[in-house]
């Protein structure tokens, strides 16, 4: 069939993008199930589907595609755009399948693999890339979301991304979120000629404002500050599970304003007393100075350098590692109070557990000790009983310009001063 006059309407349905290899040799991404509509065409030597919508899941989609075949190997360039992108459709592209509740679009694949991550202790995808098939083709691909449709308590506003595969070496270049006022930019780089592939993962967040990263909080309303950090990351692996856990490279984050209680409920997924115990203090709210973490991170295990939270009741240090491998935290927090009057809990408080399921608690050998003292007092007198657990408190303020200052140099986008705790 002499395809050179090729100019029809057509339209696509299917289960996934993916299938679609199997009929033009386009290496396309696992998607949820899809219908596409639009004008498909030859001029010379390149197939163009242009213009076309429809919806991928949930997602609209529209823009322009064109497919070429060059002399070494095809190009597939596109041009999408999306009114309002459903954030589950992205999981797929990441290994992770999309969200199979009510009104949420999948396949019968898709919504078997989601069960079985569910049923899974892990967090991190480590459904393997299918990287074969990246020297299939080159690609270049423009994405653009005005919107973004999220959960309620995840605040992602719009989404950008540049993707190119060349020789076998994708690039996302970059992945941008705009997110809480601010933006998170990713540049990811993953080299499918190693074995295992080679990642390299470098993110910024810039400015997320406090206020709008936690929307469901009522509390942090008020909030003023902001949060930044970088990462820098490289790893080997098939998956983004593997690449974090090989990961060598460094970790810094800075946060100042807001109640530093609520953040920590709504970080970890904790009650607010466990939060004020990490916080080593008895009030349950009290206002965040600045928080300045920097972690260094060698074979998927990130270790505290640093890591400084400062109260308006209290001078918390944190000490521990994050392993990214077997998706484990362990933490240490012993907090200081800052003034006589602020009575503070002495004994350090342990972080510890699965990402899926964390606990707080008392470290056990200094509570131990303290123990046997409070059963002595209590004979005297009850209320004495509390008395080993806390502590009266003589800490200073830390000096958070220079912390953040330092987190700066070291990577975190931040503005080197910081405002005083409080609203606005």
């Amino acid at each position: 069939t002499d395809l050179r006059a090729l100019d029809v309407k057509l339209r696509l349905e299917g289960r996934t993008l993916k299938d679609l290899h199997k009929v033009t040799g386009i290496v396309l991404p696992d998607t949820p199930p899809y219908s596409i509509a639009g004008r498909l065409r030859r001029e010379g030597e390149s197939f163009v589907f242009d213009p076309f919508n429809g919806r991928i899941g949930d997602s609209d989609i529209a823009g322009a595609v064109t497919y070429s075949r060059g002399a070494k190997r095809p190009l597939f360039k596109a041009d999408l755009r999306s009114k309002l992108l459903d954030f589950d459709d992205l999981g797929p592209l990441v290994g992770a399948p999309p969200k199979t509740g009510a009104g949420e679009t999948a396949s019968p694949e898709q919504r078997a693999k989601a069960q079985q991550m569910k049923a899974s202790t892990r967090v991190l995808p480590r459904t393997p890339f299918i990287t074969e098939k990246w020297d299939d083709m080159d690609a270049d691909v423009k994405l653009v979301a005005s919107r973004v449709q999220r959960p309620k308590q995840l605040p992602i506003d719009s989404l950008s991304t540049h993707l190119v595969l060349k020789d076998g070496v994708m690039r996302l270049e970059p992945l941008t979120f705009g997110v809480a006022g601010g933006k998170v930019v990713s540049r990811v780089t993953i080299d499918s000629r190693a074995s295992p592939p080679l990642g390299d993962i470098r993110a910024e967040v810039e400015g997320l404002q406090l206020a709008k990263l936690f929307p469901t909080l009522k509390s942090m309303e008020d909030a003023f500050g902001k949060m930044y950090g970088s990462a820098d990351l490289k790893g080997r692996g098939a998956s983004i599970g593997e690449l974090l856990a090989t990961s060598n490279g460094t970790m810094v984050m800075t946060a100042s304003g807001g109640r530093v209680s609520d953040l920590l409920t709504q970080l970890l997924e904790i009650d607010v007393a466990k939060a004020a115990m990490l916080l080593g203090t008895t009030k349950q709210q009290v206002d965040l100075r600045c928080a300045v973490g920097t972690f260094n991170v060698k074979d998927g295990v990130a270790a505290t350098e640093s890591f400084i939270v400062d109260t308006s009741e209290t001078l918390v240090k944190v000490e521990g590692k994050i392993d990214l491998d077997e998706e484990r935290l362990d933490l240490e927090t012993r907090g200081r109070g800052k003034s006589p009057s602020a009575l503070t809990l002495r004994t350090p408080v342990v972080l510890q557990g699965s990402f899926k399921k964390l606990s707080v608690h008392p470290k056990p050998g200094p509570l131990t000790a303290q123990m046997v003292v409070a059963g002595a007092l209590a004979v005297v007198n009850p209320a004495l009983a509390i008395v080993p657990f806390l502590d009266p408190g003589k800490k200073q303020d830390a000096d958070c310009d220079k912390l953040i200052a330092e987190a700066r140099r070291k990577g975190a986008m931040r503005p080197t001063k910081v405002a005083s705790a409080g609203t606005r």
